[in-house]
């Protein structure tokens, strides 16, 4: 009984190893991506940048002025972006991005996991700069700043908040920026939203705020919140409108081409479930392709960060910016970007993507290096439409169809009007998981062979 016993217990535990070692591989890479992820270095100063600060721009004394902060440590991009472009195109506002200090500092996808599509801003004033210059502004918009928190590197972000508005001034704040207005003491009592990705931190965080969801924006008199990432258009739009009428909001979404104009008279709307399966089986794969993204004088924000912020939710794909030198671009309207990388010295890539339109000097020097490279130059934007429409589209043709639409999901853009196409899958998403499973039975198979021969040398010859 005892030896039958043992031998069950060894033919189990040998099964067991031999299964060991046929998920091994799989298991192996998988771990090593999530490694790589928790690795990364999200918060810091930007590279060294020597060359002088941007001259800043002219104040029009008969505009209203909005503000937008930004953290010296990390901006989540689209939640800057997309707003400050709507404001600028409005025409109605001087618009000018506040940090505690006036120095290159990062902007980036959000979580910070994501890794890549760096580039950095330079502020238009640091807080003691604009505070000097100018009284309580009409409008601050708050984005997403991971480290405006008690103790870490960007909590002057919270003290400027407390202190800077008056009566008059109206905070906007887009997506888990309704983080950093609540910490700041500027949501008690008041109703609002954010990303429904972040409700479950700052429902129990801040009770004292009546937390809705459903919506793509909530007005509540001097506080105006949005949902997440993308519906941040939707509520400085709506702003917009609650400063300038209806009839300019409707021209500055034409400006920016935004198709979504339905929200201005309901924001209702149910954010998708998000889901990681439809990215997972990227975490296997052997190391990370490579997009460049190319930034150029005039570039065109929301067409910007349609690109860097979408690309990196794939989990497959390093988003490098670039520019013809390192050195600052002037957007469209007037924000001041750097670069990580130059057409010089930026690692291999397979794609260069080229946001927006550029002009003609702008187009000439990126073809040139494209017929040098070995990189495929790609105006996506080139054919017309929404940028985040165009972005979407491109992804779900390059990955598939779930994980496009979960990248929509996640910066809670809509997808009913897209053509993500019909592909749920890829061959290299099937076969890499098969050739680990495969790589580990053979192993398995080899070693179990080998441990069959050693066993029969040892065992002894009947006479």
């Amino acid at each position: 009984m005892i030896r039958s016993i043992a031998r069950g217990v060894r033919r189990f535990l040998k099964g067991a190893g031999y299964a060991f070692l046929v998920l091994l591989p799989l298991v192996a890479v998988l771990a090593s991506s999530v490694v790589g992820l928790a690795a990364q270095k999200p918060f810091g100063p930007a590279p060294a940048y020597a060359d002088e600060l941007p001259a800043r721009p002219t104040h029009d004394p008969t505009k209203k002025t909005a503000v937008v902060v930004a953290g010296n440590q990390l901006t989540e991009v689209s939640d800057l972006l997309g707003p400050y472009e709507v404001l600028a195109a409005s025409g109605g506002f001087n618009v000018y991005v506040v940090a505690p200090e006036r120095k290159p500092s990062p902007v980036n996808p959000l979580p910070v996991y994501l890794c890549c599509a760096w580039m950095d801003l330079v502020p238009h004033y640091s807080f003691a700069e604009y505070d000097a210059a100018f009284g309580a502004p009409d409008l601050i918009v708050v984005p997403a700043i991971p480290q405006a928190t008690p103790g870490n590197p960007d909590a002057a972000v919270l003290e400027w908040l407390r202190t800077r508005p008056d009566a008059h001034t109206v905070v906007l704040s887009i997506c888990a920026g309704a983080k950093v207005v609540a910490d700041a003491g500027l949501l008690a009592g008041h109703t609002a939203t954010t990303q429904q990705l972040t409700m479950p931190y700052v429902v129990p965080a801040h009770a004292e705020v009546n937390w809705v969801r459903g919506v793509r924006y909530v007005d509540d008199g001097q506080v105006v919140s949005s949902a997440g990432v993308t519906a941040g258009v939707d509520a400085t739009l709506y702003t917009v409108q609650r400063f300038f009428g209806r009839a300019k909001a409707l021209e500055t979404a034409a400006r920016v081409g935004y198709p979504h104009t339905q929200f201005l008279d309901d924001p209702t709307w149910d954010a998708p479930p998000y889901s990681d399966s439809a990215w997972l089986p990227n975490l296997l794969r052997f190391g990370r392709s490579k997009i460049g993204l190319y930034l150029y004088d005039g570039v065109d924000e929301i067409a910007l960060s349609s690109i860097a912020d979408t690309y990196p939710r794939a989990f497959a794909t390093d988003v490098l910016t670039v520019g013809r030198e390192r050195s600052v671009i002037r957007t469209r309207f007037g924000l001041d970007l750097v670069p990580r990388h130059d057409l010089g010295s930026m690692p291999a890539v397979g794609r260069l993507l080229v946001p927006g339109t550029p002009d003609a000097a702008a187009a000439a020097a990126i073809e040139r290096w494209g017929a040098s490279s070995r990189a495929t130059v790609e105006r996506i934007h080139a054919g017309g439409g929404y940028a985040y429409d165009l972005a979407l589209e491109d992804l779900a043709r390059h990955e598939t169809r779930p994980i496009a639409s979960n990248a929509a999901h996640w910066i809670e853009y809509p997808t009913a009007r897209l053509d993500l196409g019909t592909r749920d899958w890829s061959p290299a998403m099937v076969a890499r998981p098969l050739a680990l499973l495969v790589g580990g039975a053979l192993a398995a198979l080899l070693l179990g062979r080998r441990g069959r021969r050693a066993q029969g040398r040892l065992v002894p010859a009947t006479a």
